[in-house]
């Protein structure tokens, strides 16, 4: 009995840890894709300056 009992919290955890990563790595792509156009459009800008006579 304590053995499934220790196999059910188990399996609870390993669930736990999937979702915890499913829901950082969604979380760290929308970062990356907010981040990405103003990150784009700074470094165009410096170009841009670093161009300029």
């Amino acid at each position: 009995m304590e053995g499934q009992m220790m196999q059910g919290t188990m399996m609870d955890g390993t669930m736990m840890l999937c979702m915890v990563a499913s829901t950082l790595f969604a979380f760290i792509v929308a970062v990356a894709v907010i981040i990405q156009p103003v990150l784009l459009s700074k470094i165009l800008g410096e170009v841009r300056k670093l161009k300029k006579p």
